[in-house]
């Protein structure tokens, strides 16, 4: 789960640079694809 925190948390400061209202960690969780949350996490670091 700490990899979906992880690609959370850098998925929120992307929307806040771009002035864009990130969605809740639920439907963030719900509809990312694998893929999409492994470039997150590659990102994130």
């Amino acid at each position: 789960m700490e990899l979906q925190y992880k690609a959370y948390e850098f998925y929120k400061r992307i929307c806040e640079n771009y002035g864009m209202e990130a969605l809740n960690f639920h439907h963030f969780i719900k509809n990312v694809t694998e893929s999409q949350l492994m470039e997150f996490c590659k990102n994130a670091q």
